[in-house]
């Protein structure tokens, strides 16, 4: 039921992000966090997820390169 609400409101969840977020707060630790889509949420994940990964690296080295 919670799932199927988020879906209706939200284009993306993230799980991980919100888990590394909480225990830098709770232990007043600071974080940034970069996050990239790299899949779909779908029948389509499993195929489409290399090409995402590689296209996420190499937007995050150029982001890197330009905080340098």
């Amino acid at each position: 039921a919670v799932r199927a609400r988020l879906a209706e409101a939200a284009d993306l969840v993230d799980v991980e992000g919100y888990a590394v977020a909480w225990v830098a707060r709770r232990y007043d630790i600071p974080v940034n966090l970069i996050k990239l889509v790299s899949d779909p949420a779908d029948e389509d994940a499993g195929r489409l997820w290399i090409d995402g990964v590689a296209e996420c690296s190499r937007v995050l080295s150029e982001y890197l390169a330009a905080e340098r």
